[in-house]
């Protein structure tokens, strides 16, 4: 019998539903069944490794790996996620009139966790010992874990950490609340854009998304404002206005493509948005796949994912990101979008127009973020601090690269 030994520290807290209970930690039912995925991948698939590894698996019916998991018992600390508590960044599962059946809440281990693995097999129990610290590198666990809930590292001497090539630091001792809300903020420049509304229901604050950005660089525009075009065209000249004619202006210096694609939901689809400034409900409802998809597409998580690291002896936080690439059955897939008693065709652009690598080479290799012009003027934050973290994000990010 062969044993291995991991000695884990957890960075940021687990989200669970009915934390209360035990079990609502770390668990070998969600741990084991990742593991098993990231190594049957790493050989080529499943097929691919069943023949060249029969022998890994416990059945020939069973694709499960061979192998025992435990993780030592320690009692972590609790607390629960009041309903409509506005304080976790990224976080809305407690806004629903569900909540008072499906309690939600946090766990952390302030010790180390030691997780163990026992298998009879000598030739797996090397592929696991020599594949567990990069499948921690780019996997957390519970709910909201792409966006770094849930970020355990290796803690001892014998294991390396494997980190991701791309990440900032935030050089402070600050609380994994305001990393979260850091690393929310960062996020949203990349995907949606970042707009802070005061009480008065007023925009204080407008960051326009990097992702649009990469669109119209293609000559392409942004599904926003085709969404609005095509279901709310009654708004749209007052929006021009209201931005001092910034959409416009875009409009009339760019010679657009006839191509419209659903552009957003490429790092995350949302199959329902409340725009409550427009007082409206967007849904979007698959309609078409390419021949490689076999069913309807419902949901696709976001292909982004964050693994923040609390560096102990330094004191500050780097906060890792990497990408998966987006799957072939997400391209060229034709979804209804509708809203307001209308409705649209749009659909994803195909890979010769939109990768995560392409995005992000972007991002970090191609686009001037010094040309890059917003509004300031913020009544929640200082001003600048919000263009200031992420000036310096990515900055950071571009050097780290070099």
């Amino acid at each position: 019998m062969h044993k291995l030994t991991f000695t884990l520290k957890q960075h940021t807290p687990i989200i669970h539903f009915q934390h209360e209970q035990d079990g609502a930690t770390l668990r070998v039912t969600e741990v084991k069944p990742k593991l098993d995925r990231f190594i049957i991948e790493k050989e080529g698939g499943i097929e691919k490794c069943r023949n060249k590894y029969p022998d890994w698996f416990i059945s020939e019916s069973h694709d499960a790996l061979d192998y025992k998991m435990r993780i030592l018992p320690i009692e972590p600390t609790k607390n629960a996620i009041g309903k409509g508590d506005r304080h976790m960044p990224m976080f809305f599962g407690n806004m629903g009139d569900d909540y008072a059946v499906n309690l939600k809440g946090t766990s952390i281990f302030e010790n180390d966790v030691i997780l163990e693995i026992l298998n009879v097999n000598e030739r797996l129990n090397g592929k696991i010992e020599n594949s567990f610290p990069a499948f921690l590198g780019t996997t957390n666990f519970g709910t909201r874990q792409s966006k770094g809930y849930g970020c355990f590292w290796m803690n001892d001497g014998e294991y390396d950490n494997v980190f991701p090539k791309y990440y900032f630091t935030i050089a402070r001792n600050d609380s994994w609340i305001e990393v979260l809300r850091r690393t929310e903020l960062f996020y949203k420049a990349i995907r949606s854009g970042i707009q802070v509304v005061n009480k008065q229901g007023e925009t204080t604050y407008y960051f326009k998304s990097l992702l649009f950005h990469y669109f119209h660089s293609k000559g392409l525009k942004w599904d926003k404002r085709l969404i609005k075009q095509g279901l709310l065209p009654e708004l749209i000249t007052p929006q021009k206005k209201k931005w001092n004619g910034k959409e416009e202006s875009f409009d009339a210096v760019t010679p657009y493509k006839p191509a419209e694609y659903l552009v957003r939901d490429m790092l995350g689809l949302a199959t329902s948005q409340e725009w409550r400034s427009y007082k409206t409900k967007i849904e979007k409802a698959f309609i078409k796949t390419n021949p490689v998809s076999k069913e309807g597409i419902t949901r696709y998580k976001s292909p982004v994912y964050f693994k923040p690291y609390y560096d102990v002896e330094d004191k500050t936080w780097r906060i890792y990101f990497d990408f998966n690439e987006i799957p072939g059955e997400f391209h060229n897939v034709a979804f209804r979008v509708s809203g307001n008693k209308k409705s649209i065709k749009l659909t994803t652009p195909p890979d010769t127009v939109f990768t995560m690598q392409k995005y992000f080479d972007f991002l970090f290799r191609e686009y001037s973020y010094e040309d890059y012009k917003v509004d300031i003027q913020s009544a929640e934050y200082p001003v600048d601090t919000i263009t200031i973290f992420l000036q310096e994000a990515f900055d950071e990010v571009r050097t780290n690269l070099k």
